[in-house]
């Protein structure tokens, strides 16, 4: 199981151990007790001092025991710890071989004090990034106190014990039968929560510490950095953390820091940690900060444990947390069927159904990852307006069909959404509203267009009944125009506005694109623009940039394909084109499954490395086809333009019979988007 080049390393290390080992296996018919046999062999070929027995003294099988000959001291593995756990089973073999861990002469006097008697059984993945720390911590313990033991599980090959404690998460750790923690933690918080005093001796340790000249709050990468540059420049510093390395901790792979093209969290924290302690930093891990104040000069920052930490500056570098939905039963059920890692918690996820909630790329990502573990994976993502609000948009946000259900309205309280309101149920659920709120409200009237929108009377009711409500912040009036593209279109639909809010204090909002360009006289206090913001017309006819719009959307591709075709020659489904003589075509990546439209017929516009040329032949589902003629140098990689600069969108909308609304709207998921940052715009 284990190639050369790993034994070779293997054999090197296991020179450390002092002391005889048996590795103890108990074992079934299974092709895992199989793999886990051929594994603890191929060990004891490394090193004399190595022994395996089959004893058969476990019922979680495969497992085996990693005993010290004439001991009692032992771990256990109930599983074959490969992938992640690799490095905690060569550190158990060491440790167990008379191998002093990496720890402080204070830790090692901590766990040889503790009192009582520990049985410690933790459930792990092999994709777990997190439990390794958890493994580790807990073997050293059981190596270094004889009344203390520990048996790391496999979840996935104990599927059934899992089920029935309902495991949802790894490593989820059991003390004696109950559960101990969840998630990772090092050994200084397993020691914590283990001596019950040390949070009270760290505190008035804590007590006694001097002023600081700089403070750090948070010990992530910002923490660190911020630490280290303060130090070197002589002052006294000190980093108080909840712990050390804070989320990059939990986070699989890193390939975003410049100059390491990929790390591992645990790793970079690690070499953080190193740095920092290079220079005179006093780091005081796994203490939470409560409250920050200023008193004589001074900034004082309590801690959870009751201490308080004096500074002469404080920088505050708090980091992130996995982002939460805030909604009923997720605390409650956090760990038992609510997971935040699909890494590490997937596999206990094995044959259920299961939901990612929250769209994007890490969504996407997490779907894909569980889609060969579970039976069903379903990708909920958060609407529009409240993405805007988690994406940290501060600004207005309005709900143009306004609340569908009286949820809704809830949502538009908590999240700052401003609301259209249309019929009467809205202003019922309104009314309703007991939560403490203030909320922007858009009456919409019925100008003409007979969708959405209140009659004369009714509309001056809805006026009355909302403007009762003190949580209505600000109440404006609006309608939609049917006709704002014609000449005089808007003339009916403005006179029955002004007739039914006559009297009524209260912005107006009524201009739709076409409106704004063309009809001064409609754009009241607020307009709102649609299919203009992206460069295009709201007009059947003439061109954008004729009314100063300059497009803010490029699809653009390439060719993957060049073909010589002969006189008569037919080119894609249905052999609807055939070249009239000698010609070349390019076969461009794109199709109407991106959302180019397959109705677009041949002589639809397009630009090949910048000059303009046709489309020939049906729009396939991923591909399509352009006429190289205006374009001899063009080959395959040959840079294409669908629409943008040079092709406007009208005009491939124009020879679709479409509008350039609907071909933006359409554009798929699967099209990679660049958001491109141009100060002309």
């Amino acid at each position: 199981m284990l190639d050369a080049n790993l034994k070779t390393q293997l054999r090197a290390y296991l020179q450390k151990l002092a002391l005889p080992i048996e590795l103890r296996a108990s074992l079934d018919d299974s092709p895992k007790s199989r793999e886990l046999e051929s594994l603890l062999r191929e060990l004891s070929e490394l090193s004399n001092l190595i022994e395996v027995r089959r004893v058969d003294d476990d019922v979680r099988r495969p497992s085996f025991a990693i005993a010290r000959v004439g001991s009692d001291v032992s771990v256990r593995f109930a599983g074959i710890p490969l992938g992640h756990e690799f490095t905690s089973l060569v550190l158990a073999l060491l440790q167990v071989g008379g191998h002093p861990p990496r720890i402080s002469p204070e830790q090692v006097q901590q766990i040889a004090a503790l009192d009582g008697d520990f049985q410690f059984e933790t459930y792990y993945s092999l994709s777990c990034q997190n439990c390794p720390d958890v493994v580790q911590a807990l073997n050293t313990i059981s190596v270094l106190n004889p009344r203390v033991r520990h048996v790391a599980i496999d979840g996935a090959l104990n599927q059934a014990e899992v089920e029935r404690r309902q495991v949802m998460a790894v490593p989820t750790v059991y003390l004696n039968g109950e559960v101990f923690g969840q998630g990772r933690m090092s050994l200084e918080q397993v020691l914590a929560k283990l001596d019950t005093g040390a949070a009270a001796r760290a505190a008035e340790q804590l007590r006694h510490k001097g002023v600081f000249d700089v403070l750090v709050v948070g010990g992530g990468p910002a923490g660190a950095s911020a630490a280290i540059y303060a130090a070197r420049k002589g002052i006294t510093t000190g980093l108080v953390a909840e712990r050390f390395g804070g989320q990059v901790l939990d986070t699989m792979g890193i390939e975003n820091f410049i100059s390491v093209p990929h790390t591992e969290g645990p790793k970079l924290v690690g070499a953080l940690e190193q740095h920092v302690r290079g220079y005179e930093v006093d780091i005081m891990n796994l203490q939470r900060a409560q409250a920050l104040r200023s008193r004589e000069g001074l900034v004082e920052v309590d801690l959870a444990s009751g201490a308080t930490l004096k500074a002469r500056t404080v920088v505050l570098s708090t980091g992130a947390r996995w982002r939460q939905m805030n909604v009923p039963g997720e605390d409650q059920y956090r760990n038992k069927g609510v997971a935040y890692c699909p890494h590490c918690d997937g596999p206990l996820f094995k044959g259920k159904r299961v939901a990612v909630i929250g769209g994007g790329n890490s969504g996407v990502e997490a779907a894909i990852d569980l889609a060969g573990i579970v039976s069903q994976v379903t990708l909920i993502e958060f609407d529009g307006a409240a993405q805007l609000r988690r994406e940290g948009w501060s600004g207005p946000v309005l709900m143009l069909e306004g609340a569908f259900d009286p949820d809704d309205v809830d949502q538009a309280a908590r999240e700052r959404l401003s609301l259209v309101v249309h019929e009467a149920r809205q202003i019922e659920w309104l009314e309703a509203l007991r939560t403490p709120a203030s909320i922007e409200v858009f009456l919409k009237f019925n100008s003409g267009m007979n969708r959405l929108g209140f009659g004369h009377d009714a509309f001056r009711e809805a006026f009355a009944r909302l403007a009762r409500l003190p949580w209505v912040s600000r109440l404006s009036l609006m309608t939609h125009f049917a006709n704002a593209d014609l000449d005089g279109g808007t003339d009916e639909a403005l006179r029955r506005f002004e007739a039914a809010a006559e009297g009524l204090q209260a912005p107006r909002s009524l201009a739709n694109s076409a409106a704004t360009l063309q009809v001064p006289d409609a754009r009241g206090d607020a307009i709102r623009p649609g299919v203009m913001l992206y460069g295009a017309t709201p007009f059947g006819e003439g061109d954008a940039r004729s009314l100063g719009l300059r497009p803010t959307m490029r699809l653009e591709s390439r060719l993957i394909a060049v073909q010589e075709l002969a006189a008569g020659d037919a080119v894609g489904y249905g052999s609807i084109f055939r070249a009239a003589g000698p010609m070349r075509i390019g076969v461009v990546a794109c199709g109407y499954a991106d959302g180019y439209p397959r109705h677009a017929p041949s002589g639809t516009p397009v630009a090949v490395d910048g000059v303009r040329t046709v489309t020939v032949g049906r729009v396939a589902m991923d591909m399509l086809m352009v006429d190289l003629g205006p374009v001899p140098g063009a080959r395959a990689g040959s840079a294409v333009e669908l629409w943008g600069e040079i092709v406007p969108i009208d005009a491939v909308a124009r020879a679709s019979g479409t509008i350039g609304y609907e071909l933006m709207c359409a554009l798929a998921q699967r099209v990679p988007l660049r958001v491109e940052d141009d100060a002309a715009c």
